[in-house]
Formats: C-alpha cells, sequence, structure tokens
C-alpha cells in the first residue's frame, strides 16, 4: 500500500494564518509516499515568504500562478503537476489526522470501483462539530446539504465505516482515473458548487463516491475581521463570492436538475434566492454584497438559458 504515490494539492490565497499548520499535517502523516503540491493563486500576503521554508524540502513543490485562478483552476494546475496515483484536494484550512492519508488508502483498496473518498470534516473552531459526512445539491431547489452537519465526533456510527456520497467540500481523494474521467474542475465555476459539479461528474462516471468515518481532518472556518457573521455563514461575503454563488446556482441546476424541477428553480427558487439574499444584505448594510448576488443571479440565468459566456 505504501508503494502508491498519494499527491496531495493544496491551493491557497492569502491564507499566511494556516497554510504552514496545514502543510507541516501532511508531512507529519504516517503514510510517507506523500507529495505536497501548493499552488498559490497569487498571494498578496505573506504566504509565499512563510513557504519558503519547504525550499529544501524534496517532498513540497510551490507553484505560483500569475493570476488568481481561485478554487478550481489551482486544483486543476496542480493535478498538471502531480505523479501520484491518488491526489488529495486539500484545502489549506485544514489539519489532517496523522493517520488520514493511510486510512484514505486503504478506502480506495476496500471499495470496489471507487473513484472519490473523503474523510469526516470537524469544525475544531466550533466546538468539534461534524462539518460534514458527505454532501449533496437539493435538485429541486439548489441547496447545499452537508450530511451529518452539527452532529458531536462521538456521535457518529463508525461501525458503518462508509456513507454514500455525492461530493465533499474542503478535502477529498480521487482517483487518478477517474480524475481523468470526469475531467477535472470545470473553471467555468470559479468558485462554489465547483467541488459538487466534480463530485456529480464522478458518480455520473460510473464511479462509487464514500465518506471514511475512521478517517478525519480539522477543518478551521476562518472569518477575516472585515467580514459579516452571517453573511459569511450564509456563504456570500465577500462579494465576489456572492457573485459565484449567485451565478453558479443556475449553471449547476442546468447540468444536473430535470423537468419540473428544473421549470420550478427558473420560475421560482433562483428569483426568491435573489430577493432573500439581496434584502438580508441590505438588512446588514452591505450594499456590495447585495449589488453582487443581484448580478451573479442575472448573469446565471443569462449564461444557461440564453448561453452567455464568461464569468
Amino acid at each position: 500500500m505504501e508503494n502508491e504515490l498519494v499527491s496531495v494539492v493544496i491551493p491557497t490565497y492569502n491564507r499566511a494564518d494556516c497554510i504552514i499548520q496545514c502543510v507541516d499535517s501532511v508531512l507529519n502523516s504516517d503514510y510517507e509516499n506523500v507529495e505536497v503540491i501548493v499552488v498559490d493563486n497569487c498571494s498578496t500576503d505573506n504566504t509565499l515568504e512563510l513557504l519558503a521554508k519547504y525550499d529544501s524540502v524534496d517532498k513540497v513543490r510551490i507553484i505560483c500562478l500569475k493570476e488568481n485562478l481561485m478554487a478550481a483552476g489551482g486544483r486543476n494546475k496542480g493535478f498538471e503537476d502531480a505523479k501520484g496515483d491518488y491526489i488529495m484536494f486539500l484545502d489549506s484550512d485544514n489539519i489532517i489526522h496523522k493517520d488520514m492519508l493511510s486510512k484514505m488508502v486503504e478506502t480506495f483498496h476496500n471499495v470496489n470501483n471507487l473513484g472519490f473518498a473523503a474523510p469526516v470534516s470537524v469544525q475544531i473552531n466550533q466546538g468539534m462539530h461534524v462539518w460534514t459526512l458527505g454532501a449533496f445539491i437539493n435538485l429541486k431547489n439548489s441547496i447545499p446539504i452537508n450530511n451529518g452537519s452539527g452532529k458531536k465526533i462521538d456521535d457518529i456510527d463508525s461501525s458503518q465505516r462508509y456513507y454514500k456520497t455525492c461530493y465533499s467540500p474542503n478535502c477529498g481523494m480521487v482517483s487518478r482515473k477517474a480524475y481523468e474521467i470526469a475531467g477535472g474542475f470545470d473553471e467555468v465555476y470559479y468558485i462554489m458548487y465547483e467541488e459538487a459539479d466534480f463530485g456529480y461528474k464522478v458518480v455520473q462516471s460510473g464511479f462509487e463516491a464514500v465518506i471514511d468515518t475512521h478517517a478525519i481532518t480539522d477543518h478551521y472556518s476562518g472569518m477575516n475581521s472585515d467580514q459579516n457573521d452571517r453573511l459569511r455563514k450564509l456563504g456570500v461575503d465577500p462579494a465576489p463570492r456572492a457573485y459565484h454563488f449567485a451565478k453558479n446556482r443556475s449553471i449547476f441546476m442546468s447540468r444536473y436538475a430535470k423537468g419540473l424541477d428544473l421549470v420550478l428553480f427558473y420560475l421560482f427558487w433562483v428569483h426568491a434566492f435573489c430577493i432573500y439574499y439581496v434584502l438580508i444584505a441590505l438588512k446588514e448594510k452591505r450594499a456590495d454584497i447585495a449589488k453582487a448576488y443581484f448580478k451573479g443571479t442575472w448573469k446565471g440565468i443569462g449564461m444557461t438559458l440564453f448561453h452567455r459566456k464568461g464569468n
């Protein structure tokens, strides 16, 4: 099992506060045949200065992008440089448990036709509650659902080692074959829904996708001092995030929702969400987010109903 190389791809942007802890947790793993590929999305803080400590570490490579390709593009760039049999896509606000990688590789050996696997993601700075045991998108209204969200880690039934999933945000391992057949992350999303789209493509390509309840990563749900707590928890702060969240609802639903569900989404849900988020943003005195969500909504509708291109 140790002969199989695992490539850990870590896209990052202005995460100087946590990137070193993330990389070190991978290097301290009990699974030794690993390479770490950090993809810096043109950070403007001192992320690169801190990463210089790994210049002499053979297992670590740093890719410095000249523009911010965000999550989807950063992961794809990392894959281009990856040599592993398995690729772990890991957000930089994680500290993985020492045995997580070895358990993930074991999962690929134990589950037939496995294309994607993820650990339990625990919100370490929010009372050690589970963030996700895998996820799916409600194809009636486009809402992302995290399984097991809010549970205490001790409440998870670990006797049922593998939970079915469609995707998992934040951290997941994919076989090279599954990535290549699925076609990687679609960069039209930029950020938001890109992980869901990738996971759904893997499953629709005929692969299994599971959560290993014995593998754990600690996720730090960070928030900048200038962000609004309510809006950040809703996933729409800062404004560019709100724009892509609104836009990408339509893109995702146009690909995966069918029949009456898709019709109702365009006739009702997309407008209801727009009104909801705009009103909350205005109540929180964030006109920039209200404007961004409104613009993203109509951009998404235009891209999917009228086939307009662009971000």
